[in-house]
């Protein structure tokens, strides 16, 4: 530690002359009218012996009152009258308030308004200083009232974790503002320990000087961080827009402080130690005053900001590698991005991987870095679980010269570091003019998927986008996400890259190499001319899904956005200009979202609006956070069949064609729990056969390996017993039997690689026992394949379930049958059937489905028919209600296949329902456990003409169908010869009347006689 000679005192005294009347001349000039706001370093000149101890290359991370300190740094009056009044040559351009200090060239970090945010970024510096295993330390300043903030805390701890070369320097004038602090510090009240921090008089220069020199001595000897409390007084009150000191102190205590002024007290041992005496001393005041006022001066006539130049320096010159990031070959993002990951690291050694369980054996909680820390143990490390302390050492590392690369887990908990997000990664190169700036990369993993509630399935999008300075990434496919990581890892400022964890480990094939791909270009994924279909992310999948219903019938081009910010505006103009309608798909909520940016700045081009042909439509979450029940998740996040009904709206002239488009192809299901499933959770009857299926596996994981087999095929099993242990990439678990039985098959072996809901093993249940069936997976519990999913009940059952016969006489014990029937004619069918088989008519509707279609409208008509009868012999009425479907197999047993809310359904997914749930049933596709309220039946194909059809709960009524025959019937012309059918409706008389049924059998008979095919 150098002494405070008589040279540096003379040199010090002068800079805290200078900083005071440079305080004075500023608060004068405010009163002139001259200036905007001003904020006092008065009272605390003397922290300026701190820089003293410094070298010039060092770092330092000032308070906003340390204005005598950043001038010992090198920083000149001049620069502190360009500040104060805002100019474009000031060190922020006029951005920053006068007194948030900065210098590049003197590495004064650029100070933000947020008090105690500048610690973590110096803990960030200081991180990289030691991985060189330089020299150097940094100096960390805050004042006492943000010691209560978190983040002070969180940089204490990361600083003492990793044995840092950083000085904390607490800055205490007793004062929040006008709230006083005595007492309330953590110092105060014993949180922090009194041994660890060195207590000084901040008004004592000499104290200042000797205190910070031995800790700062200590630090350069590798002895870690160190702590520095220095007692100062406020001397003005907190900034012009407090009012007068006079207000908030008592008389006595401004004369104390008056008597402790630093300045005064250095001046009189400057003289009395005889270092200069008092006309040196006088004509020094003098000189400094006239400097000052010069400064002043001259700054008033200089350039003021120039506004076209507001959206300078949000962003730094764009660079794109010429780099090949992956090969052909078959990838999921997970591997893609690990590739890219490990050839960073061994491409850069600046690179650094830094988040929450990143190292292995684990890997990250998507495994993303599985590997990495084995082989680049000294750059992939661990952090603590704090999100601030993430991002605030990403900035700081990146401001030293590290190409950070850290990891959120989930989107969801970015809020907890959200102030080092938007405060200092966003805000660095802007607020400094350009001379700071912060190339971070933070990844995290986003969207919804199964079972992660609130906060480990939002999308968010929006709120990173909002963050000027900020670019938001969010790939869809393993390419994408290899070039566009590799960009943003080669670029020169933050960028929040967004995982979509659904689209995690979807292997695709890839044919060529794949290079560094540019943020903010979009990719036309399918080319189209009626509408422009906009979308990224996890709602890629579901877009692709609506393509697959439309069959080409609309001509859609579809663009995959890829970069949500920067947005690429000349991709989608081009192509709304085109297709003159738009479609946005989003997973985040529609508030203030990307989607609504994206129609907002097509809606307000005069050009494109006057090319649009209908108001363009956003397909979204609701406005509510996703839940953990997989039909709270379901219910919130859009599907494809919103997609098409956005479709359907936004061509509205073709809305027959869209519809038309599913002819054929399987109904989405609907995303709301109906009281039908509710109910056929609680009436699901006692099985004879369990399908185990492979369970959830943990958010990012649709495939696993089968590592061993731990029950043998006809071993009895009991309920929680493990039947086989499996493998991803996070862990080894063990798959438990639901039931108590015997193993029937294993569909599976050892070493066989299984996907999430394949079924590999079958166990049947013991005939005396009583299963109930838990709840049908919702849709949002698996991942959503591009190919739908039937609207049907299905097991994947072989063969028909034993002793059916059984269960549907237990079943039927309580029911009062009660049967009518009527005779309809057929020749409005008939007719429909060969205008079928003459034409290309799509879907083949048989006479049966034709049948049913009319059961279906009658239904609508006749709520009684509607109604489950419930274990207790009550009803409930199904608004949206299924249909189901008698089938008899060829050894004498039935099976029945539910076409799911039939009512919901159009004419072509109806159609398309009913064929492929007969044929499923007739397969061993579908098992009798139908909760349907109604069900139809026929043995036409047998030659019967009429039979009595049986009623089971929770089925009101069955109808049987016979086959057709003629009849002879009078009429004023004479005999007539008729094509008929007999209705035969038998239902349980308990809950319906004989009218009631008459009416209802009534309405389907005048619906087959005027039969038509439906559009």
């Amino acid at each position: 530690m150098e002494p405070l000679d008589s040279t540096r005192k003379c040199a010090l005294l002068e800079i805290m002359l200078e900083s005071r009347m440079g305080d004075l001349r500023e608060e004068s000039l405010l009163r002139q009218g001259k200036g905007l706001f001003h904020a006092t370093s008065m009272g605390h000149e003397a922290v300026a012996a701190v820089a003293l101890h410094l070298e010039d290359d060092e770092y330092t991370f000032p308070c906003y009152r340390d204005r005598a300190f950043v001038m010992a740094r090198g920083l000149t009056t001049r620069d502190m009258a360009l500040s104060f009044l805002a100019k474009r040559s000031s060190w922020s351009g006029g951005r920053q308030m006068h007194n948030h200090f900065s210098s590049r060239r003197h590495n004064i970090w650029s100070m933000p308004s947020p008090v105690a945010a500048n610690l973590l970024p110096a803990c960030g510096v200081a991180w990289g200083i030691k991985m060189d295993d330089g020299p150097g330390v940094v100096v960390a300043a805050t004042g006492d009232g943000s010691t209560r903030q978190g983040e002070f805390f969180e940089a204490l701890c990361f600083a003492k974790e990793m044995h840092l070369p950083v000085l904390f320097v607490v800055e205490d004038n007793g004062y929040a503002i006008s709230t006083s602090t005595r007492g309330t510090t953590p110092l105060d009240l014993d949180v922090l320990d009194d041994a660890g921090w060195v207590r000084v008089n901040g008004r004592v220069v000499e104290e200042v000087h000797t205190a910070s020199g031995a800790l700062i001595d200590r630090i350069r000897d590798r002895g870690g961080p160190a702590c520095l409390w220095i007692e100062v007084d406020r001397m003005s009150p907190h900034s012009s827009a407090s009012g007068h000191q006079r207000k908030d102190l008592s008389n006595e205590v401004l004369a104390r402080i008056n008597d402790q002024d630093p300045v005064q007290l250095f001046k009189t041992a400057v003289v009395r130690d005889g270092v200069m005496d008092a006309d040196e001393l006088c004509a020094l005041e003098s000189n400094v005053e006239t400097r000052v006022r010069r400064a002043y001066e001259q700054a008033e006539t200089e350039e003021e900001p120039r506004p076209e130049e507001l959206e300078t320096h949000l962003f730094g010159p764009i660079r794109v590698p010429d780099d090949i990031v992956l090969g052909p070959g078959r990838h999921c993002m997970a591997d893609a991005l690990g590739k890219v990951f490990r050839e960073a690291l061994n491409s850069d050694s600046r690179t650094v991987f830094f988040g929450e369980d990143i190292e292995d054996p684990l890997g990250g909680i998507f495994a993303l870095t599985k590997g990495l820390s084995t082989e680049f143990s000294d750059r992939v490390i661990n952090s603590p679980l704090a999100e601030a302390t993430i991002l605030g050492v990403a900035c700081g590392l990146a401001c030293y010269g590290k190409r950070p690369v850290f990891e959120m887990q989930f989107v969801d908990f970015i809020h907890a570091g959200w102030n080092q997000l938007v405060t200092n990664l966003a805000t660095l190169r802007w607020r400094s003019f350009g001379e700071w700036n912060c190339p971070a990369v933070i990844y995290a993993h986003y969207g919804a998927i199964g079972g992660g509630a609130i906060w480990h399935s939002q999308a968010n999008e929006a709120l990173f986008s909002h963050v000027p300075g900020l670019s938001v990434v969010v790939p869809s496919t393993p390419e994408d996400a290899a070039g566009l990581m590799w960009t943003a890892m080669h670029g020169e400022d933050p960028v929040m890259f967004m995982i979509p964890k659904k689209l995690l480990r979807i292997e695709v094939e890839t044919h060529e190499s794949t290079l560094a791909i540019p943020l903010g270009e979009a990719r036309v994924c399918h080319e189209g001319a009626e509408i422009t279909l906009v979308t990224w992310g996890n709602m890629m999948e579901r877009a692709y899904e609506a393509l697959d219903q439309i069959k080409g019938e609309v001509s859609i081009e579809l663009i995959d956005l890829r970069t949500v910010m920067p947005w690429d505006k000349v991709t989608v103009e081009r192509s709304v200009r085109k297709t003159g309608r738009l479609v946005v798909v989003q997973e985040d909520t529609e508030n203030c979202s990307v989607g609504q940016m994206i129609i907002a700045h097509v809606m307000s081009s005069p050009k494109l609006w006057k090319r649009m042909v209908s108001p363009p439509q956003l397909v979204s979450t609701s406005n509510v956070y996703i839940g953990f029940s997989p039909v709270c998740e379901d219910a919130a996040l859009p599907g494809a069949q919103e997609i098409l009904d956005a479709i359907d709206t936004s061509i509205a002239e073709s809305a027959a064609v869209v519809r038309a488009s599913a002819k054929g192809a399987p109904a989405l299901e609907t995303r709301t729990s109906s009281v039908a499933e509710t109910t056929e959770r609680r009436l699901s009857p006692a099985l004879k056969r369990h399908s185990i299926q492979v369970p959830h596996m943990g958010e990012g994981f649709y495939s696993a390996k089968i590592v061993s087999i731990l029950k043998e095929e006809g071993q009895t099993v009991q309920q929680d017993d493990p039947l086989c242990e499996m493998e991803t990439d996070k862990a080894i678990f063990a798959v438990e039997s639901p039931v108590d039985g015997v193993l029937r098959e294993w569909k599976t072996s050892v070493d066989d690689s299984v996907s999430l809901g394949q079924e590999i093993a079958v166990i049947d249940i013991e005939a005396d026992k009583s299963v109930v069936a838990g709840p049908k997976p919702s849709p949002a519990a698996v991942p959503h394949r591009r190919a739908p999913v039937s609207p049907f009940v299905q097991s994947g059952a072989k063969s028909p379930p034993p002793a059916l016969t059984e269960s549907i006489t237990s079943r039927s014990k309580g029911v009062l049958p009660a049967t009518i029937s009527m005779s309809a004619k057929w020749e409005a069918v008939r007719k429909a059937r060969e205008f079928v088989k003459s034409t290309r008519y799509e879907g083949s509707p048989t006479p049966s489905a034709m049948v049913a279609w009319c059961i279906v409208r009658a239904l609508e008509k006749h709520s009684n028919f509607r109604c489950l009868i419930l274990d207790d012999d009550t009803t409930v009425e199904q608004k949206d209600f299924d249909l189901g479907l008698a089938v008899a197999w060829d050894d004498d047993q039935l099976s029945t296949a539910v076409v799911q809310q039939a009512n919901r359904l159009n004419w072509f997914d109806f159609l398309f329902a009913y064929e492929n749930g007969v044929k499923g049933a007739r397969d061993g596709r579908v098992m009798s456990k139908a909760n349907a309220p109604f069900i139809l039946t026929s043995m036409g194909p047998y030659g019967v003409r009429t039979a009595t059809p049986i009623v089971v709960p929770p089925a009101m009524a069955t109808l049987f169908i016979g086959t057709k025959y003629y009849e002879v019937v009078g009429s004023e012309n004479g005999l007539n010869v008729q094509e008929v059918v007999t209705l035969t409706l038998t239902f349980d008389h308990r809950f319906v009347n004989g009218a009631g049924a008459a009416a209802f059998l009534r309405e389907i008979q005048n619906r087959l006689e005027t039969f038509t095919l439906p559009e």
